[in-house]
Order: structure tokens, then sequence, then C-alpha cells
């Protein structure tokens, strides 16, 4: 239970009563924080979080030379080939970092009978000019078959197929596309555990390669086709043959240094948290509508008996997730993918280098977001920087 969940839920049921039931009929009530902390207070709730694991302490001499790295990058390379991959793991449920517990309890627990591995790994890539490239969703399996199963047929990262048409889950919410059906642009792929392997990697390299094309009348070993592709410490990343792949494909890799994907890697800056917002504010939605709908069968329960709903919960499929988080990344828009980068490297090596020759980041937008629940968007993209 969150404060997000709470509110939706309580202000359905409010405007769900017959005036003569409101001590208030006129009241506009918009469930305010105020009013969650007093009903938490009065029912021995607290908000707690769980614990993450932590991460390692940076090397203060690799920050400084990676630094150098981003200042030399940026000044001589077009944004167009600037680019940022990133691993973030989608859950079909609502899961955060905190949740409601009683007041003085010992411990924190989420419902037991979730896996917490239930999910699956998207690979996504950012540019520096604020593009973006398709996502690579990856399915645990052997075979092409179990990527089908997972997000639909025929979008497979090595072949060229139509776009397929899917529906929309976002098709009743403000600001999306209300047609029925979209198209979906994503890429899939599969590993033995859905992870992201060598095998996978290669394919990722060779998405970007395509997505970024060579300038005319050009080789792809020219070096002005050279692609800076940042990425974090994950070891696929810069194996050996990760290196020797990319080469060939006229990419660099740069390495992101460990225990600083929150500082310098812009998609988890600013990119992931807002999409798991949205996506978190739809789940809630779902469990919200649930409960309204079987409200008369919680409301018959026996005095001091807990309905036993949660079991029953609808959940949201593999490709409902992924289409959900398809049509999330194609509402992304320019100024904030340029916002994200700006927020890693430009904030933070100023931050760093008191000193510093400013960088040539073009395009870059000062504007700073605010999203509608700054509170939910930053424990987001905490919980996604600690997976």
């Amino acid at each position: 239970m969150t404060n997000a969940l709470f509110r939706r839920i309580t202000t359905e049921f409010y405007y769900s009563l017959p005036d003569e039931q409101r001590q208030q009929p006129n009241l506009q009530f918009n469930c305010s924080n105020a009013f969650i902390q007093m009903f938490r207070e009065r029912t021995h709730f607290s908000r707690r979080r769980t614990h993450t694991k932590r991460r390692p302490e940076p090397d203060e001499n690799e920050i400084l030379q990676f630094q150098r790295c981003v200042r030399q990058i940026f000044n001589t390379v077009p944004p167009d080939h600037i680019v940022n991959c990133d691993e973030t793991f989608w859950k079909p449920v609502n899961v955060s970092l905190y949740t409601w517990a009683s007041t003085n309890s010992d411990g924190i627990t989420i419902d037991p009978r979730e896996n917490e591995k239930k999910g699956f790994t998207s690979l996504a890539v950012i540019r520096s000019d604020g593009g973006k490239l398709p996502l690579l969703h990856i399915a645990s399996g052997s075979s092409l078959r179990c990527e089908a199963n997972w997000f639909g047929p025929g979008r497979h990262v090595q072949c060229q197929g139509p776009n397929q048409p899917i529906p929309n889950p976002l098709q009743h919410q403000r600001g999306f596309c209300t047609a029925a059906t979209i198209l979906q642009n994503s890429k899939t792929d599969h590993s033995p555990k859905g992870w992201t392997d060598q095998t996978v990697w290669d394919h990722l390299l060779e998405l970007v390669r395509i997505n970024i094309p060579l300038l005319d009348h050009t080789e792809l070993q020219d070096p002005r086709n050279k692609i800076y592709l940042f990425a974090d410490a994950y070891p696929v990343h810069h194996s050996d043959a990760s290196k020797a792949h990319a080469a060939q494909l006229n990419i660099e890799l740069v390495k992101i240094p460990g225990g600083t994907t929150d500082q310098f890697q812009p998609l988890d800056c600013r990119i992931f948290g807002q999409l798991k917002t949205h996506a978190r504010s739809y789940f809630n939605a779902k469990v919200s509508d649930y409960i309204m709908n079987h409200i008369e069968e919680i409301e018959a329960t026996e005095e001091g008996q807990i309905p036993r709903l949660s079991a029953e919960f609808p959940e949201t499929s593999y490709k409902e997730t992924s289409a959900l988080l398809d049509i999330l990344w194609e509402n992304l828009n320019t100024s904030q993918i340029i916002d994200a980068w700006k927020t890693a490297f430009l904030d933070n090596y100023v931050q760093h280098n008191p000193n510093f020759e400013n960088l040539n980041l073009q395009n870059l937008n000062p504007e700073i977001l605010n999203p509608e629940n700054a509170e939910e968007w930053g424990e987001d993209e905490e919980e996604d920087n600690s997976d």
C-alpha cells in the first residue's frame, strides 16, 4: 500500500457515494497529504521504506578519468552519435520501495505471494540530441517462440518485419493516444535467464548501428561515423567480446564508473523514474477499479474479518505490460531526453570541476521537469538504481 494507491482508492470511493451519505455534500475532496497523514495516525500505520542493496563505493580516480573522457567526447562528437544504454526491470505488478506498515513494527514485508523475480528486462537507448531508439525486450527461454509468447510475434531484433498493432492500455487516460490499437515499435530477444547476455548485447550493438546511419559517401570505419555508447559497469557491457564486436561496428564503449549510475547515467537520472511513475498510476487504477467493482462484497464482510480479495486482483500479462512500456516510451519527447543528459553530465561535471570550460552540449534545455507526483517519481528512480 502506497500513498498514491490509497489516494486513488479513497477518492474514487468518496465520489461513488450518494450525496446523502456524504457529511459535506459539496466538498471537493482530493485526499490531500494531510488527510493521508491523519488517516495513518488514526489507524496506527506509518510509511516505511524497504531495504535495498548498497552501492559499491565509487573510485575517485576513475571518476576523474571518466569526466575527462566526457569532456573530450561532448566537445568533438555530434550529439546524434553519443548514446546511453541501460537495462530496466519491469514488473507486471505495482511494487514500491515504500509501503504502509503498522507503527513500531519490527519488520516490513511485501506480499510474499508475489514472485520478486516476476517481470522482464528491457534495454533502452537514448541519444544526446534528444532522440531515442526502439526498446529491446528480453524473454526468458531458448527460442523465438518464447519471445512471441511473452511479447507477441514478429519483432525479433534481427528481423525487419512490419510493426504489430496491439491493444492500447492507455486509451482512456488523458494525454495519451485514444485509439483502440497502436503500432508496436519495440524489438524482442531472448536469453536462458531473461537477462542481458553476450548474444543479446551484440544484437543491441547492431540495433544501435542500424539506427544511426553512416554519413553520405563514407565507409563504416570512417572516424566521423563512430558512435560513443555510455553503459554501466555490468561485465557483459565491456567484455573483450563486446569490445571486439563494437569495434567492428565502429562503436566505442564508454564505461560509467561503478556506484555512480545515479549521477552519470541519463536513463537513470530522469527517464526510468518517470516511466515507472506512469506505469504505477496504471497499475493503481486497475487495483482501484477492482475494489470498486467488488465494494459490496467488501462491505458485507463480517466485522473483525479482512476481505480476502488480494489473491483475486487482476493480473497484468507481459504482453500488456510491454505494450504499456512501449506507449510510455513513444510519448517521451526530445526535451525530456535532453534534460536527462543535462542532469547526468552537465550539472555533475560542473559540480566536480569548478574550473571547467563550457561543454558543447548542443540543444540542451535548461528547464527541469516538474512531474505531477514528484515524491512517487523519486521513489521510482531510487528503485531502478537499486536493481
